[in-house]
């Protein structure tokens, strides 16, 4: 489903791991795995406007942009700039960083 990938993908830390959303398949995914005792009124507005997008009420870039702005306020946006290169290990794990 092209139409519902995001502009540009946003990374996340994800037990120790940098995973890639890239739309809102994978926004779902994050969100359906998301602790109950963590789930509050943010992660009810961005499950919201991600739900919203998926059924054509709320522009996609709308729903991306509220993505990202939970990522960052719970602790878990991971900067583009910031990932480390892959060399040769073929891992995308932090390692004691």
């Amino acid at each position: 489903m092209a139409d519902m990938l995001f502009d540009s993908p946003v990374f996340v830390v994800r037990g120790g791991c940098v995973q890639e959303v890239a739309g809102l398949d994978d926004a779902f995914a994050l969100l359906d795995d998301w602790p109950e005792d963590r789930q509050d009124m943010v992660f009810e507005v961005v499950y919201k406007a991600c739900r919203d997008a998926y059924v054509g009420l709320l522009p996609l870039s709308v729903s991306e942009q509220t993505f990202r702005q939970f990522s960052k306020r719970v602790g878990i946006l991971y900067r583009v700039e910031e990932i480390p290169s892959l060399g040769t290990s073929g891992s995308d794990c932090l390692q004691d960083r």
